[in-house]
């Protein structure tokens, strides 16, 4: 079996070195994140007379599939918690109400990659910048067991923010929710499938 290579947080070992593509798409989402989201999302339309997007999108798919294959071969090495914070929480719990509990059961899965830090205060700075009155701010706190795929941005030449990449498309349980001074919910997020 073949050493992993730790990458630069200490958190993610990957089975090989990045190729040049894959380098490149990890840099293009640091860069680009807000055209991968609208993407996954089905909100293209709205870009549609950007420029810029016009030129990612075509060749977001290759981008996709090179993050992708840096998932298939990067794993936590080690159980952590990792956070997320989304000022406009709208993408996140939509129009749902009720109390805290009542998400308690249900089940999270993201259409698109999902940004975290590994530190709380860069999810609470995220918060504090893009919160606005009934914009429905929360926080996601995903608690991950070793093994689960996941990207230093840092190999994407991300800089500062500590952020952790996980992957499109995996089905969370919600396993605890409270309401934080704010108007703040703050979902606590465990895997539904163990990793491989």
């Amino acid at each position: 079996m073949t050493a992993l290579i730790v990458t630069a947080n200490g958190l993610i070992g990957r089975e090989r070195e990045l190729t040049e593509a894959e380098h490149l798409a990890l840099r293009s989402y640091g860069a680009d994140s807000t055209f991968f989201h609208a993407i996954a999302q089905g909100r293209t339309e709205a870009l549609s007379h950007n420029p810029n997007f016009g030129t990612f999108s075509s060749g977001a798919r290759a981008k996709r599939d090179a993050i992708d294959a840096v998932f298939s071969m990067s794993r936590l090495l080690s159980a952590q918690t990792l956070w997320s914070g989304h000022g406009h929480g709208w993408g996140v719990r939509g129009a749902l109400e009720g109390a805290p509990a009542s998400f308690v059961g249900l089940h999270y899965r993201y259409p698109g990659y999902i940004s975290t830090s590994t530190e709380r205060s860069w999810c609470d700075a995220f918060l504090d910048k893009r919160s606005r009155n009934q914009s429905r701010p929360t926080m996601l706190e995903f608690r991950l067991p070793a093994g689960s795929p996941a990207i230093d941005m840092h190999d994407g030449a991300a800089q500062g923010e500590f952020e952790i990449l996980l992957p499109r498309d995996t089905l969370f349980s919600i396993t605890d929710a409270q309401m934080l001074p704010g108007d703040l919910l703050q979902l606590i997020l465990e895997p539904c499938e163990a990793p491989v």
